[in-house]
């Protein structure tokens, strides 16, 4: 399913994408980083995945998001 998704809504074979991981099963330890296997394993299928592991919480990230929607939506008012 998720094959799919990323088929039909995300990537068109050309254009580069960001995957965005979050949350701490991802974040690597001394051994292994979990991350680094997903996304080698996605990247198989979609070369152009990029990985994205946000600085901020995903709250922050999305109201930064939205703010940014609301400014384009204005300047294209005026």
């Amino acid at each position: 399913m998720g094959r799919l998704l990323v088929h039909d809504v995300f990537y068109d074979g050309k254009d580069a994408f960001p995957l965005v991981m979050v949350g701490n099963v991802l974040e690597a330890n001394r051994r292994w980083d979990i991350g680094k296997e997903v996304i080698k394993c996605i990247s198989k299928d979609f070369p152009g995945t990029r990985l994205v592991r946000p600085k901020v919480e995903p709250a922050v990230g999305a109201a930064l998001l939205a703010w940014n929607y609301l400014i384009e939506q204005y300047q294209q008012e005026l």
